[in-house]
């Protein structure tokens, strides 16, 4: 008998784990990675998919850390569209807020990895010495092994 509730449960469990992100709100760009100084346009739905009009909407780059920046963009419209023009490559959260039934507020926010508009020079060059400096140790490295009188 424990053994059927202990089944039951977990099929309970895991048909709750599976469904519960159907039923979230979203916001979705319609890029999937934007880029750094490019219009987006976000909309945002409510859990039964229907647009969400006058959602306060705010985005805030690399959160979580020391110089994290949070830029309101506006409310959306009744599309439940609003632009974004990311001012910073790298991860952002976007979050809207509204007022749902019986005047309780609601939130969702989604991560989006916004990209460099082109490559970043410091980036590449540090890249290349990192590169070099791993090539040549592991070829010093190499040769002292094989001067060695362990290997001989």
């Amino acid at each position: 008998m424990d053994r059927k509730i202990s089944l039951g449960l977990s099929a309970a469990y895991l048909c709750i784990a599976w469904t519960c992100p159907l039923l979230a709100a979203t916001i979705v760009p319609d890029k999937a990675f934007p880029t750094q100084n490019e219009q987006v346009r976000l909309v945002v739905s409510d859990s039964d998919g229907n647009p969400v009009g006058g959602a306060s909407v705010t985005v805030t780059y690399r959160p979580g850390s020391n110089v994290e920046k949070t830029d309101a963009l506006g409310e959306s419209d009744a599309a439940g569209a609003v632009m974004w023009t990311p001012s910073d490559a790298g991860i952002a959260t976007v979050t809207a807020t509204w007022s749902g039934p019986e005047q309780s507020d609601l939130s969702e926010s989604t991560t989006v990895s916004v990209r460099f508009q082109r490559a970043p020079w410091n980036g590449i060059i540090i890249m290349i010495i990192a590169g070099l400096v791993l090539t040549v140790g592991s070829v010093v490295r190499i040769f002292r092994l094989l001067r060695s009188p362990e290997f001989h």
